[in-house]
């Protein structure tokens, strides 16, 4: 027994300390997928201020990595704009909450299926933190945000001036989802039903601190819920919406 010891305690000695790195773009890589991409579980990827479009800055996927990907100064500062050419977001590959995303506007974002700025599938559990999803399409549902089956979270993000040809122009839940939405701001966002969030199926999703304001759509203005769709909504404020038929709030 005391070799033994003696032999973990070498190994212990002689096995390199692993720290987290810190990946700057685009200082070190010049688009911001390329910088995903180097980064592995625990690294940051940081993102300086600018605008960023083209291949490599839209259709970001983390890849079920445990990262960060986080601008310097905030979404004024820093904007993936996507140019109508697809979404800012595509999370798919069972991301945890380790995932996060802070600081970042993703801007004419569009799709013509689900999600036009971003699009969360597969039990993927990422956290968006002070996020804004600006002027993004998308021809069927989720003109903002996209999510089916998934757990994300999104902490004082902006849904503003989004759009869907079908319901939720602001953010589409369906599937079966369990959803923290914290002081949170809706606004200007246009669908079908649930302009600002439309919530389906089994989703259960909680709206605390938020703002649903001046969104317009079919029925629900502010908030629709659908289906057997569970929704709580705490300390919240929903004013000057509109809705065609049902539901203006």
């Amino acid at each position: 027994m005391k070799y033994r010891v003696s032999f973990l305690m070498l190994l212990g000695w002689i096995t390199p300390a692993v720290f987290a790195a810190e990946i700057h773009i685009p200082a070190d890589y010049s688009t911001i997928q390329a910088g995903i991409d180097a980064a592995v579980s625990g690294d940051t990827v940081i993102i300086a201020d600018g605008t960023y479009t083209g291949a490599g800055n839209r259709n970001l996927d983390p890849g079920g990595k445990a990262i960060t990907i986080q601008s310097e100064n905030g979404p004024d500062a820093c904007i993936i704009d996507c140019e109508s050419a697809g979404r800012g977001f595509v999370i798919q590959t069972g991301e945890t909450s380790s995932t996060v995303i802070e600081g970042l506007t993703v801007r004419d974002g569009h799709s013509s299926a689900e999600g036009g700025g971003a699009m969360i599938t597969n039990s993927s559990a990422p956290v968006f933190r002070d996020c804004a999803f600006l002027s993004c399409t998308t021809s069927l549902a989720g003109g903002g945000v996209y999510v089916q089956n998934s757990d994300p979270e999104f902490r004082d993000c902006r849904f503003l001036n989004n759009h869907s040809g079908d319901d939720g122009g602001g953010l589409f839940l369906e599937g079966t989802c369990l959803v923290e939405i914290t002081e949170c701001h809706f606004q200007n966002n246009t669908g079908g039903t649930g302009a600002g969030a439309c919530v389906y199926g089994n989703t259960v999703v909680t709206f605390t601190s938020c703002t649903l304001l001046e969104n317009t759509g079919n029925n629900g203005g502010g908030i629709a819920c659908r289906e057997y769709a569970n929704a709580t909504v705490i300390d919240c404020t929903v004013y000057n919406n509109e809705a065609a038929f049902d539901g203006g709030g």
